[in-house]
């Protein structure tokens, strides 16, 4: 079987993308190792106190800002508003999602996620590459 890591939906193994959110799919292995890190960063986060620090736009703006965080050793977690009872819909008044981080280091992580904010991306590579 194959499954969506956007949906949590499973599928036949002939099935190669989510026909409902366009996603691509993981096969056994590959979806146990995904939820043996969600274990794994959930268990992680057991017993620390989390408060809200901001809300995000969308997936890649969370894990930008997860990474840098994590990198500073400040616990957090991506809360998104999808639902999957609404068929991967999602809350659009809301946001994407929201970062939570331990309420210790709460004003340190808001300060950080600032500073991120101001500092405009790189520009694409001129030749239509990825950087190394």
């Amino acid at each position: 079987m194959k499954y969506c890591a956007e949906c949590k939906t499973e599928y036949v193994d002939d099935v190669t993308f989510c026909p409902d959110c366009g996603g691509e799919l993981l096969d056994e292995a590959a979806w146990q190792e995904m939820l043996r890190q969600i274990d794994q960063q959930q268990t992680k986060l057991q017993g620390i106190k989390m408060a809200s620090a901001c809300s995000v736009s969308g997936r890649v703006e969370a894990l930008q800002i997860q990474v840098i965080l994590e990198q500073e050793q400040i616990p957090v977690f991506i809360r998104t508003f999808e639902e999957t009872a609404y068929d991967g819909l999602f809350v659009t008044q809301k946001g994407w999602g929201e970062i939570w981080v331990a309420e210790g280091r709460l004003e340190e992580a808001r300060g950080i996620i600032e500073e991120l904010r101001k500092t405009p991306p790189p520009p694409p590579p001129e030749d239509g590459q990825t950087p190394q």
